[in-house]
């Protein structure tokens, strides 16, 4: 029909596109990545756990981890899952702040 609305799909595909997750090392100035073919919890503690392996941070006493929202950081899950898998970290999450 002639005065009809187009309609688009809004699903995609990937076609190989990677997710990258990078953890920086702020005193070092030292960058961690890798890439993962989806995001989501899993990916991220994979690469939390490859960026915490170098024996500099099995030493230290704390380690502050500093975090975007991403979907496997939910701010009522993520920083007591984080810490229970690694004792020494210490998770910030942003916060939405109203008013």
């Amino acid at each position: 029909m002639p005065r009809q609305s187009a309609r688009y799909e809004f699903e995609h595909a990937r076609h190989g596109t990677l997710c990258y997750l990078a953890v920086h090392a702020v005193f070092s100035g030292r960058v961690y990545g890798e890439t993962a073919t989806g995001n989501g919890i899993e990916p991220f503690e994979r690469a939390l756990e490859h960026s915490l392996a170098p024996e500099r941070y099995r030493q230290v006493e704390r380690i502050f981890l500093i975090v975007d929202n991403g979907c496997a950081l939910h701010p009522r899950t993520a920083p007591a899952r984080l810490q229970e898998a690694h004792p020494k970290l210490t998770v910030h999450l942003p916060t939405l702040r109203t008013g």
